[in-house]
């Protein structure tokens, strides 16, 4: 009797990709003069299972690879090997070949035997205490072509300026040559280099600037459609299907024919399939449940695809539309004679709010899902820079939506690189300086007035002003010395800025930072920046909570309604004559309680007729975003509830001061403001007036 073991592959992934993470910061951790035991036992046993868990599959460059990282390990924690820098990075390299070898079985990226065979000699030499040829095994870098795959805006939206700049940057690995593939402005770009001295690390510096990045077999096609760098080919074929390369053809994966699953003899290693009485019965499914738990304690854990989370999400969205459309047509019976339906409304909708703030905490995930990369990144990246780095982090258990949290890595991973090359000093600097030897790297996140802020610091040499004002001026830019702070460090921005003196592997052709902003932009976020020579630099980003429900307070303005985030609403008032002000070349000034706030008037700002436009008969909403204070006025507050987020730059393009939109119970679409922008144009206001 046979079974399709194919079936299973997705919990083998899923489960791998686990303990590989797991390995990954265990090492990280290890203190290489009194290890931990049982953190030795804890990277054996990630081992063990991968080990015989891919055996069992019939994956056996994994087994054989784990097989032998298994034995040097076995030696590690028994005592016989001593823990070192050798071995933690022969390790961490054993960790990243079995990870391209799980994403070549999982997605069908291409594999490198190469590297296996050279990390798996490596270890050999190491359990043979042989450190001499363990340290000389031959690289796993690639001199072969590398072959990338990856999506771009369209060239109108100005992207052939960073692809020209992406490729100057790329020219250290090889010669570098791009493509496109002729069947539509948005099909996907594919970008060769030649004799690629380092695929991973181009890589990385594609993923900075694109997304939907793929990595194809160096001998792939270029297919007919090539041509030159941004030259336009004369006419596009017809669109269709594009069968033209055949490298990505969605077919499921299966064991070669009359292939067997690999036996391994020690069945203690498997760890995923202990407790499998299904598998007795071809008819019976695998229970997809995971105890991760003691029995008698009920705690469990079950694998639910995040499609099916964002099905349920978007239904409690639609009921909470259903519940302010049925609220709206009930508004307008007698309480008294309707009683009992105002009571079942009403315990609607605190049913509603139970049921979306249950399943949103199913979608919130720690933000220590990326925190935990940024060890291994520090570590690679300050040993090949020569700088002694520590990284100190917090909050790691701060929640965010898994949306985000799959979007922010990026940016965040290129705002610690930045912090460790172009911001902590070398030690010979530091020790000059009177700093420790040792520079700091911080990574902090918190929660604050309905956002999660996060920032990236360290005690570096901080921004230097007078040489971003040169460079600057360099380029063409008009600047003035008179700029502040904030202004000046933000023109590391711009695209293709860079301060560094020499160009190197990491960073200093100003590829990067003009991502990082429009990525986290994109994101309903933003990212300041603070900075004091000698001292050091934080780059603070701040994102929304939540991309799915909010709570807001809905304004009308004329006919139209809009949606107020309520986190930012400190308060509303009708002002009396008296508290409107008007000085300095501002139009309008609110005061309150001593103080003069600018006023943002939405029926100008949004050029509509038929508004209020007697301050004193309309209503001022109090905004406050990071201790700046802004009033917005409009003509009537409408009520508070939750809305349902719609992006409307997918839907229809980006509105300056509308961060999304959201369906009314009376079925008419709604702006909801974005109140970050509203208060800084009301701040850019006053110090132009100024």
């Amino acid at each position: 009797m046979s079974y399709d073991m194919s079936q299973f592959y997705q919990i083998f992934f899923a489960e791998a990709a686990e303990h590989l993470e797991s390995m990954e910061s265990l090492l990280l951790a290890l203190d290489h003069q009194h290890p931990d035991r049982e953190q030795l036992n804890a990277v054996f046993r990630a081992a063990h299972s991968i080990k015989g868990s891919a055996g069992t599959f019939g994956f056996g460059d994994m087994a054989d690879l784990t097989h032998v990282l298994e034995g040097l390990l076995d030696k590690v924690r028994k005592g016989e090997l001593p823990v070192g820098n050798a071995l933690v990075d022969a390790c961490l390299e054993a960790r990243d070949v079995l990870g391209g070898q799980l994403a070549t079985h999982r997605d069908g990226a291409p594999a490198d035997p190469a590297a296996a065979a050279a990390v798996a000699t490596r270890l050999a030499a190491l359990a043979t205490g042989d450190a001499a040829s363990a340290i000389g095994a031959p690289s796993t870098a690639s001199a072969d072509a590398a072959v990338f795959e990856f999506v771009c805006d369209a060239p109108e939206a100005g992207q052939p300026a960073v692809l020209e700049m992406l490729c100057e940057e790329l020219a250290d690995f090889g010669t570098v040559s791009v493509e496109r593939h002729a069947t539509s402005s948005m099909a996907p770009w594919r970008l060769r280099i030649e004799n690629c001295r380092d695929a991973a690390a181009a890589g990385d510096v594609i993923a900075f600037v694109a997304h939907d990045v793929s990595v194809l077999p160096a001998g792939a096609a270029t297919g007919d459609a090539s041509w030159g760098l941004f030259d336009e080919p004369a006419t596009l074929p017809a669109p269709g299907l594009d069968d033209s390369w055949g490298l990505f053809a969605d077919e499921p994966m299966a064991l070669p024919e009359g292939a067997a699953p690999r036996q391994v003899a020690d069945d203690g290693a498997y760890g995923f399939f202990t407790d499998l009485p299904a598998l007795a019965s071809e008819t019976s499914p695998f229970p997809r449940v995971r105890q991760t738990g003691n029995a008698a304690s009920g705690e469990s854990t079950i694998r639910v695809g995040v499609d099916k989370v964002d099905l349920i999400i978007n239904q409690v969205g639609e009921l909470v539309i259903t519940h302010a459309m049925l609220q709206q047509i009930a508004n307008a019976l007698d309480p008294v004679q309707f009683e009992r339906l105002h009571a079942g409304l009403a315990q609607l909708e605190r049913n509603s709010r139970d049921l979306q703030a249950s399943v949103m905490s199913v979608r919130m995930v720690p933000i220590s899902t990326v925190f935990h990369r940024f060890p291994r990144v520090v570590r690679d990246l300050s040993g090949k820079l020569g700088k002694q780095v520590e990284l100190k982090m917090s909050g790691e258990n701060t929640e965010l939506d898994r949306g985000l949290v799959e979007r922010i890595v990026d940016p965040l991973t290129h705002l610690v690189r930045n912090s460790l090359d172009h911001g902590i000093e070398v030690p010979e600097k530091r020790l000059a300086a009177g700093k420790p030897v040792v520079g700091t790297v911080t990574l902090k996140a918190y929660q604050h007035s309905g956002t999660v802020v996060i920032e990236v610091g360290d005690d570096g040499s901080g921004l230097d002003r007078e040489l971003i004002l040169a460079k600057a001026r360099e380029r063409g830019m008009v600047v003035s010395d008179s700029l502040g702070d904030a202004e000046v460090w933000g023109l590391i921005f711009e695209a293709g800025f860079s301060t560094a003196e020499q160009v190197t592997d990491v960073s200093g052709r100003g590829v990067g930072m003009d991502v990082v902003r429009r990525n986290i932009t994109a994101l309903g976020g933003r990212i300041d920046i603070e900075s004091m020579a000698s001292i050091g630099t934080r780059m603070t980003v701040r994102l929304p909570l939540t991309l799915a429900i909010v709570d807001g307070m809905s304004v009308s303005v004329g006919s139209e309604s809009y949606i107020v985030p309520l986190g930012y609403v400190l308060e509303s008032l009708q002002p009396e004559p008296g508290m409107i002000k008007r000085m300095g070349g501002v139009d309008v000034l609110l005061q309150v309680r001593g103080d003069y706030l600018p006023v943002v008037v939405l029926h100008e700002l949004f050029g509509i007729c038929n508004a209020e436009t007697d301050f004193c008969r309309g209503i001022m909403v109090l905004l406050e975003v990071d201790g700046r204070r802004a009033a917005m006025f409009v003509d009537a507050l409408l009520g508070q509830h939750q809305v349902v987020i719609k992006s409307l730059e997918t839907n229809y393009r980006k509105v300056p001061g509308v961060a999304a939109a959201t369906i009314m119970g009376d079925g008419r679409v709604a702006c909801i403001l974005d109140a970050v922008a509203l208060v800084s144009k009301a701040d850019a206001g006053i110090a132009a007036a100024a």
